[in-house]
């Protein structure tokens, strides 16, 4: 066996073991960072062309421990066969990338809801209530507990550093002699994690912690119940509004208003229901910066059209500013007042510099937030908008922000059209 994945399954058999006792692998994410200066190593080596990558007789491993509530900590799950230096990595990992649909089991008849807090440093504290079926005389106990994070996109962009469930199809094999104490319905337990961003999968690089800005996270729980004997394997997911701060702490988000003008400088502005109280010629203070949109025409529905917003400077100023990955419009119907808005999905936050000769063009996901229950039909008036923090040192690596003023950026309104 080669000696690395040797060093490896020793390292993450001593994990499963802690797990039981912390709920992750190891503390500080030395897991995974562990793994990932292994693949940074092969991977070196194997572009010099000065080592192999030997797999064991068996494959590579995956591993896992439970929240038990009864029994003792099953043995090391078996075995899986993957490729590549991309086994290294905790089975979690292989969700980087891709929608997250493709990382959902559901199964049985149970309901999950979830809350969020903030742990201490990079970990995240969820409680999960697990709901189960009509019967009153069901009983359940909980296997284990997985998160993803996904942008708006719905993509997986970062993971838990703990310990991976087996599918539902593989629960009888994996717990096979763990005693599990049955629990009345409904089933609340606590969970504390790491999050560690898929940048660094699966090469090895990148940045571990998850980039600052506004998410989801995807709590799923695989629970057991037993209805007149029999017993039943049931897995249910559920998306909680998920931020991370500038220094990579997580915590609770809040569900986007239908007014996300809200809080900020631009609801003097713009607001549901109201007329704009802006001209193009009676700019607020933008710090320096100037904006323009390009908007096609046509093409708006429940989804938005492709579009981007370039910021850049007067003046022969150089700023430097942190907001979102893409820009916001206020759409104002025909009776003069705001009946909408287009408004940046999740995603992480972004740093500009922008100077004499350089811009920056924000073309992230956006999503189209109505006033009213109704969707939007017809044409609007769009007045392209962002709202930026100006600072002397942001950073675009997520590292803390200077505290710098708030400003708002509007360009020239254009018209849109809404459905056919």
């Amino acid at each position: 066996m080669n000696d690395d994945l040797d060093d490896l399954l020793s390292d993450l058999a001593a994990a499963a073991g802690t797990a039981a006792a912390h709920g992750a692998l190891g503390d500080d994410g030395t897991t995974v960072q562990r793994i990932a200066r292994r693949v940074r190593r092969r991977r070196t080596a194997r572009r010099a062309g000065a080592g192999a990558v030997v797999a064991c007789a068996a494959g590579a491993v995956a591993f896992g421990a439970v929240q038990l509530r009864g029994g003792g900590l099953p043995s090391v799950a078996p075995p899986v066969s993957t490729a590549g230096a991309e086994a290294d990595w905790p089975a979690q990992f292989d969700r980087c990338g891709k929608p997250v649909r493709d990382g959902l089991d559901s199964a049985g008849d149970v309901t999950l809801a979830a809350t969020v807090r903030s742990g201490t440093g990079k970990e995240v504290q969820v409680r999960a209530t697990a709901t189960g079926p009509a019967d009153p005389a069901a009983r359940g106990w909980v296997y284990g507990t997985e998160l993803m994070v996904t942008d708006d996109a719905g993509v997986v962009v970062g993971v838990y550093e703990g310990p991976a469930l087996p599918g539902s199809d593989q629960i009888d094999d994996f717990y096979a002699n763990v005693d599990f104490a049955a629990q009345p319905f409904p089933l609340a337990s606590d969970v504390t994690f790491p999050l560690v961003s898929c940048a660094q999968y699966p090469e090895g690089t990148g940045d571990p912690a998850l980039a600052p800005g506004d998410y989801d996270l995807w709590v799923t729980q695989s629970v057991g119940y037993t209805v007149d004997g029999t017993e039943v394997h049931a897995r249910a997911s559920v998306d909680v509004p998920l931020v991370v701060g500038p220094d990579g702490t997580p915590s609770p988000g809040a569900a986007q208003s239908a007014d996300p003008t809200a809080g900020t400088p631009a609801e003097q502005y713009f607001a549901c229901g109201e007329p704009v109280d802006l001209t193009i010629h009676t700019l607020p203070d933008a710090g320096g910066l100037t904006l323009a949109a390009d908007l096609p025409a046509t093409g708006w529905g429940e989804r938005p059209a492709s579009w981007s917003v370039t910021v850049g400077t007067h003046g022969g100023a150089a700023v430097t500013a942190h907001g979102s990955p893409a820009g916001s419009l206020a759409l104002v119907g025909p009776d003069g007042d705001v009946a909408g808005f287009v408004v940046p999905a999740r995603g992480p936050l972004r740093t500009i510099d922008v100077g004499p000769r350089s811009t920056e063009v924000l073309h992230g996901p956006t999503r189209v937030l109505p006033c009213e229950d109704e969707p939007l039909r017809g044409t609007y008036t769009a007045w392209p908008f962002v709202v930026e923090t100006t600072s002397d040192d942001a950073t675009s690596d997520g590292e803390a922000v200077a505290a710098g003023p708030q400003v708002v950026v509007v360009a020239n309104p254009q018209a849109v059209t809404f459905g056919s």
